[in-house]
């Protein structure tokens, strides 16, 4: 079964690939100049301010708000990425972004998308960098956890896939002692209350272990016409890898 989504525009790569390093290190630089330019999703246009909207359904179709995806990026720039593992892909426009910003800081990086649906897109995605893969996998199963197995050791992960509770929290624990650093999407989004309350648990119980940043602002014009907050992303740093961070 896949999902039914065109081709992704890759030739919007152009945008992050041409753009200065210095500048992609800005937060406010992402957030207005590189991530609307590269295409937002355009499913749920409910989520997102009308603002943005023309920029919605094409180019990579990125399902972040830019004010929370442009500070998440600039975070993780700031850390020695080799390895990113992505759980739950959908149509792929996330992990592209993600992985196309870390090569400019981490040239050598590769990444790993799954989802358990097929993502044509992704597989496509390969002839643009061939350090990118995509594997149909559900994320609890025998075969991807001997996959993590076979890491030595992963420097991102992104939890995105089934959005319940009883999900994430074993996507996390999948990662807990084998990830440096692991991203949660979804922490703060009314449409999916599993996932917020999955972080709150993980925050309680692992506050020894992780230092958490959250990424949750919001449109005021969406919130207002809702009553709902949406999206939002969370980071939990491994305490032993702060001292690897770039200052």
């Amino acid at each position: 079964m896949e999902q039914g989504f065109d081709a992704l525009d890759f030739t919007r790569l152009e945008l992050m690939r041409n753009a200065e390093v210095t500048r992609l290190a800005e937060a406010d630089y992402l957030e207005r100049e590189i991530l609307p330019g590269l295409g937002l999703n355009g499913e749920k246009l409910h989520q997102f301010p009308a603002h943005l909207h023309t920029f919605c359904g094409q180019g990579l179709r990125s399902w972040q708000y830019p004010n929370q995806f442009g500070r998440y990026l600039a975070t993780i720039a700031r850390f020695p990425v080799q390895t990113y593992v992505e759980i739950g892909v959908r149509h792929g426009g996330t992990f592209v972004v993600t992985l196309e910003y870390l090569r400019r800081f981490n040239p050598l990086v590769r990444g790993l998308g799954i989802d358990i649906f097929r993502s044509p897109a992704l597989e496509a995605y390969r002839e643009h960098n061939p350090r990118a893969a995509f594997l149909q996998v559900d994320s609890r199963s025998e075969r991807f956890r001997r996959l993590v197995d076979d890491y030595p050791v992963i420097d991102l992960a992104f939890i995105d896939g089934d959005h319940s509770f009883d999900a994430v929290r074993s996507d996390f624990a999948l990662l807990h002692g084998k990830a440096r650093l692991i991203g949660f999407h979804d922490i703060v989004n009314d449409d999916a209350p599993g996932c917020p309350e999955a972080w709150q648990s993980i925050r309680f119980e692992h506050a020894r272990d992780y230092v958490f940043m959250e990424f949750t602002e919001q449109y005021f014009d969406t919130v207002r016409h809702n009553g709902m907050t949406f999206l939002g992303i969370g980071l939990a740093i491994r305490r032993d890898t702060l001292p690897a961070a770039r200052a």
